[in-house]
Order: C-alpha cells, then structure tokens, then sequence
C-alpha cells in the first residue's frame, strides 16, 4: 500500500516516476503538475487508481501511463477523463473482461493505445475507441473472437478516423467475412501499418489494396494463407515491408510483389519448387539484402532448400512442350476412350440406324404395294430344346394354317453375318412373335432382337409385335428389356398346353396378326 499525500511538495521538477515490478496492491495519489510520465507496471493492483479529483487532473501534464501486468478488473472512465494530455497509455495484462462504450473519449490527447496479452479479456464494445486522436491502436494476442457478440468488426474502428497504426494479430480472425473485413477497414484509410498475423487467416481480405493505398507495412504472419491473388499489392505504391512468412504459399507469380519493397519475408512457406517458381527464384537471387533469412528458412515443400533447387528457361521452355504433348495425348485419349463407350454402349442401335440409312427400309416395296416376303419373324432363346419347342408347337402350326415364317434357327444363312441378317429379315417380316421364357435375358442377340423390333414399331405402324409369355418367369429374370417390354405390351399372350387355354391362345393371337 502506498500513500502519495504531498509527495511532491518538495520535487517541483519531477518530470518521471516509476513504480513498476513493486507488489503494490493500492496507492493515493498526490498532485503534481511537472509529472509527465507515470510507471506502474508489473504490480498487484486491483483498482485502477484515481488520476482525477472533482473532474480536475492530479497531473494535468502526464502524457504517459504505463499501469500493464496489474490485476485490475476494471476501469471507470471517471478516474481518467480528465487527463487531457494523456497520449500514451498501456493497459496490457490487466484482468478486465470488457473494454465498455467511449472509455478514452475524453482523452482528447491520446495517441498511442496498448491493450495486449489480456487472456481475460472477451469483450470490446463497439464504440469504445471512439477518438478522434488515436493513432496507434494495439489490440494484440487477446485470443478475442471477431465476431458478435464479443468483438463487432464492423463498428470497432468506426470512429478512429485517423488511426495509422493496428496490430489485432494473434486474435481469432478467421471467422471473419469479406463484408466484416471491408466494414472495418475502410473506416481507416489513413492506415500506415497493418497487422492482422496469428489470425487463423485462410486469405488476403481484399479490402487492403482497395482502401489502404497509403500502408507501407504490411504483416499477416502465421496464418494459412495459400496464395497471392493476381494484383493483389499492385495498388499499394508505398508498401515498404512486407511480412507473409509461415504461410501456406506454394509460388510467388510475376507480379505479385511491388517493386518499392524493401524488406520481403517469406520464410517458411512450402514453395512448390518447378518451373512456375523460377521467376521467383531468380528475383530473391538478383535481391538477396530484401529477403531476410534467405537462404536459410527458405524451403521447398519436400524440405530441401530453396537455393539448392536448380533450373533454367530452357528446361522449362522443354518442359512446358512435353507437359502440352502429354496433355493433348492424354485428352485424346479419354475422348476416344468415352467415344468407344458411348458407340459400345449404343451399338445395337447404331447398328440398326446404320443398317436403315444404308438398306432404305424402303426399298422392298414392289410396284403393286406389297412390302413383306414373311409374315411372322421368330424370336427366342438361342437354346436347342426350346427352339424345337417352339418350331414343334408355334411354327408348325403356324405354317401349316398357310402363314410364312422366318425362324432363325432354320431359316437363316451361315453365311452372312447375324446383326445384319437379323436386320433383314426383321425388316421383310409383317410381325415380330417374341417368345420369351427364362432363358430370354441370358440372350444378347435377343435383347438386340427385341430393341429393334420396338424400334422398328415405333416408326413403321405396319409392323405388329407380338409378345407371348412360355413360361412363369423368375424375378432374378426379368431384366430391364423385358420389363420394358412387357410394361409397353401389356396384352402379351400367355402360352398354355391345356385345351381350352390353347384355344383362347390362338383365337387371341389371329386377332393381334
């Protein structure tokens, strides 16, 4: 405890008093009116003291205060409004949660204001640097959310206009908009330095080269930035130093770095070393007084140093031609790859539309008007017993009532190829019977068969399909082309040896043909 009662009395001259790292937990002050500077950092107050007596100053010249690293809870604006030559004021360290609404607005001469390595600290109200005089503003390693409800980056800075110094470095950053950017920092266009490192930043805010034309030093260290954005620093013709070290830059593009830099610091970024960082490696080797730490903390990203990486323009030039021959070759040949798919895929069809253009469907009209050679093209299962099946109980009955059949099996040449045989005929055939059974979807020919079929009946209303069921079907058979078929010849004729069934059958079946 320390108690100032006319302490000055007899030091008329006192310009200075430090009091700092003394274990004083309370203190009344005395006045003084030579006293300028005021140090007590470093001990254990828990009361901020009262600098203000009926709204007069005990020292209405103190210029500086450094009252840092105390436990003081609080401040109430009432203890400090009346020094108004107060331009320099340290309150780091304290354990106040808040920093409450115009708190310095009537230190009408402060400067320069510090509020750092405050872990306690949660919560800046929005107007509570509201001053005209300010500066230099920093707020650093506070761990402070810039979001609301704790900091509101958009009205934080609304009345500094003449800020020229912040450093909110090692706060939580990251959850900022580009609009919170934007809102914030256009508010001081005067600014000088910036400080925005340790912020968990994944971007350049781009507000700094729109709005901040006369920075000259510029840091966002530490953080996770991956890239320089095309003409990002072009605005920025005063820029002096810039700091974007422990980053996730992998190269640095012509460009991107202004020619009025005098100190560079991009050390321990995961460089991408080939050809697109030549331009880069070549500007730190003709620059080497700018880039600080080089060569020692500039690395690729598979640890091996920067100046050890070796490469040239014609190498790259060669490079580039190889990487566009393989390009090329490469999309080549995934567009052959898909080509051969797509034609794969559609074969049958494009099979049947070939065979269209070429044969003319047309050309089996006779001068008389009578198109077809059959009357009945047969379709089934390409399986010995149930072809004889079939022939046995459908075709010879059908020929022997004076009817034309082409059956595969029987009827078709060895000697030309199936696909187009099966076009032909197909197409000389005034209906198509479709005999499916369980074996039906195991066949592809038959699913061909049945695909042009559906074709051919959509486009020539001549053509009768006729759909007859042999046998109950498993589920595990009915794939999608009998699905579909059945879906779209919902009067399919069910097969049945037993009399009446039979006759039902073929009565049915002479209406359809």
């Amino acid at each position: 405890m320390v108690f100032m009662d006319k302490m000055f009395t007899h030091l008329p001259h006192l310009k200075e008093l430090n009091f700092s790292n003394n274990h004083i937990e309370y203190m009344t002050l005395s006045p003084s009116t030579t006293l300028t500077t005021f140090r007590l950092s470093g001990n254990h107050l828990t009361k901020f003291p009262k600098f203000c007596e009926q709204s007069k100053a005990l020292f209405p010249n103190l210029q500086k205060l450094y009252i840092d690293r105390n436990c003081i809870y609080k401040i109430a604006s009432s203890r400090i409004d009346c020094l108004k030559k107060l331009k320099y004021l340290n309150i780091s360290e304290l354990h106040m949660e808040i920093i409450p609404n115009n708190l310095f607005s009537k230190l009408t001469s402060l400067r320069r204001l510090y509020i750092e390595h405050s872990d306690s600290l949660k919560s800046i109200h929005p107007l509570a640097f509201n001053s005209s005089s300010l500066d230099t503003l920093f707020i650093r390693s506070n761990k402070l959310f810039f979001y609301e409800p704790y900091v509101n980056p958009r009205s934080i800075l609304a009345n500094t206009p003449n800020l020229k110094y912040l450093d909110i470095s090692d706060n939580i950053l990251g959850k900022m908009s580009e609009r919170d950017w934007t809102e914030m920092l256009k508010c001081v266009p005067k600014l000088l330095f910036l400080g925005i490192s340790m912020g968990e930043i994944e971007k350049l805010p781009e507000v700094v080269p729109g709005y901040l034309h006369n920075l000259n030093d510029f840091r966002a260290e530490y953080n996770g930035i991956t890239k320089i954005p095309a003409n990002y620093l072009s605005p920025l013709k005063k820029l002096l130093q810039l700091y974007l070290n422990d980053n996730k830059l992998s190269k640095i593009n012509e460009g991107d770095l202004p020619k009025s830099l005098e100190i560079i610091n991009l050390a321990f970024n995961p460089f991408v070393c080939d050809c697109r960082l030549l331009w880069f490696k070549n500007f730190i080797e003709k620059n080497p007084q700018i880039f600080p730490y080089y060569p020692r903390l500039y690395l690729c990203e598979n640890e091996k140093p920067l100046a050890d990486f070796r490469i040239t323009i014609k190498s790259c030039l060669f490079s580039q031609k190889i990487n566009n021959i393989i390009m090329s070759t490469s999309l080549g040949l995934v567009c052959l790859v898909l080509g051969f798919s797509v034609v794969y895929h559609y074969r049958w069809r494009l099979r049947y539309f070939v065979h269209v253009l070429n044969l003319h469907r047309r050309k089996y009209f006779s001068s008389n008007g009578q198109r077809f050679l059959y009357d009945i093209y047969v379709v089934c299962a390409n399986i010995s017993c149930e072809e004889v099946y079939i022939r046995e109980n459908l075709v010879t009955i059908l020929e022997n009532d004076g009817k034309t059949v082409f059956f595969p099996r029987r009827d078709a040449s060895p000697n030309k190829p199936t696909v187009t045989q099966t076009l032909e005929q197909m197409d000389r055939s005034k209906c198509i019977l479709i005999c499916i059974s369980d074996a039906f979807s195991s066949d592809q020919l038959c699913e061909f068969q049945v695909n042009m079929a559906l074709e051919r009946s959509i486009h020539d209303r001549d053509c009768t399909v006729i759909v007859v069921i042999l046998e109950e079907l498993s589920p595990d058979n009915v794939n999608k082309t009998i699905n579909h078929l059945l879906r779209t010849h919902q009067n399919y004729l069910l097969w049945d040896e037993e009399v009446e069934a039979n006759a039902l059958f073929w009565r049915k079946f002479n209406e359809y043909i």
